[in-house]
């Protein structure tokens, strides 16, 4: 048996979690593989590495060497896997990057241009899918990573939330729902033709059905759409109300349709950067990546006022203006999702 990188990694989780436990979990393996793995190296270097208690985990003053050996390898190995990524992905000249449908074609748009002025020779290529075809696709790696609105989290993606999107009714300017402002109960509109985007299993069905003081009817709407475009049509046309979250009047070509949120209950969906875990991205990935998040933190100007969802932190009410992203973006700025 070799020392291997996956030997190494597993060591160094540990020394720094105090815990196999945490390290298990931060590993995404089971507790006996990770034990395994430990046994296997401790085996390989004829050494104890580690002290186990019932209450904690301590290393050894052999371990204690032997960690600044492993945790240097570690960081060399990725580091050098991260700038061999590079280096094919500027050959490449190529990103491939997903946004589910129940989002709709409204982020990408809008930060383009921005993007284009850090890297001219750069392109994109956008891949929308359900948001369950969507994660299949990163873990496949057909995409690099995807925003999204998952209602079920996949233990083997990292989900990076970067804003919260309200769920209201989307009516016309003639509808007696629009002569007021401010929220609307859902009880007031239980006896309208509704229209809901999808069915069971898809996303916004997925978020509504988590909210258990929803009235049924909802459930059964008198109307599905599998489009955004459809839906809003069909308001356009005097067919029903749509139930929808706020994002959708991004999108919306009807300048007489408005959007309400309801409320009691309150229910949102949070909109998240996805990606693989542990996954290393290029520089132009990152720089992506923070224009989504800049993008969030303006509340999608010119759209729907989304929410950032940091702690404590306001959305700004200024517009993302192309100058400000392109002189960061050339400088190679951006942060991990």
């Amino acid at each position: 048996m070799r020392v291997t990188i996956r030997h190494l990694r597993a060591f160094v989780e540990v020394a720094k979690q105090g815990s196999f436990t945490k390290a298990a979990e931060a590993l995404n393996i089971s507790q006996p593989a990770l034990t395994v793995t430990i046994n296997q190296l401790e085996e390989e270097l004829d050494t104890k590495l580690l002290e186990r208690t019932t209450r904690k985990v301590m290393l050894t003053l052999d371990g204690q060497d032997f960690l600044q050996i492993a945790d240097r390898l570690v960081s060399e190995f990725y580091g050098e896997i991260g700038n061999f990524n590079n280096t094919i992905s500027r050959k490449q000249r190529l990103l491939t990057i997903g946004e589910a449908t129940s989002i709709g074609p409204c982020i990408l748009p809008k930060i383009l241009e921005s993007f284009k002025q850090g890297y001219p020779k750069f392109n994109l290529r956008l891949e929308q899918a359900s948001d369950l075809e969507i994660e299949q696709l990163i873990k496949d790696e057909k995409v690099i990573f995807a925003v999204s609105s998952p209602w079920k989290l996949d233990p083997e993606l990292q989900y990076t939330q970067i804003a919260e999107d309200r769920f209201g009714i989307v009516v016309r300017n003639d509808s007696r729902y629009a002569g007021e402002t401010g929220a609307i109960n859902w009880a007031e509109i239980e006896r309208e033709t509704c229209i809901i985007g999808g069915g069971q299993g898809t996303s916004n069905w997925g978020h509504l059905s988590k909210e258990e003081n929803i009235p049924s009817k909802f459930f059964t709407p008198e109307i599905e759409a599998a489009q955004a475009s459809t839906m809003l049509m069909l308001v356009e046309q005097g067919t029903g109300i749509a139930i929808a979250p706020e994002a959708i009047m991004q999108i919306c070509p009807y300048p007489n349709l408005i959007f309400r949120p309801l409320v009691s209950p309150n229910v949102s969906r949070g909109i998240h950067i996805v990606s693989k875990r542990h996954k290393h991205f290029s520089q132009e990935a990152r720089s992506l990546m923070t224009l989504y998040k800049e993008h969030a933190k303006s509340g999608f100007a010119n759209g729907a006022s989304l929410q950032l969802t940091a702690p404590g932190e306001q959305p700004s009410a200024t517009q993302i203006t192309n100058n400000a992203i392109a002189a960061p973006l050339a400088a190679g700025a951006g942060t991990h999702a």
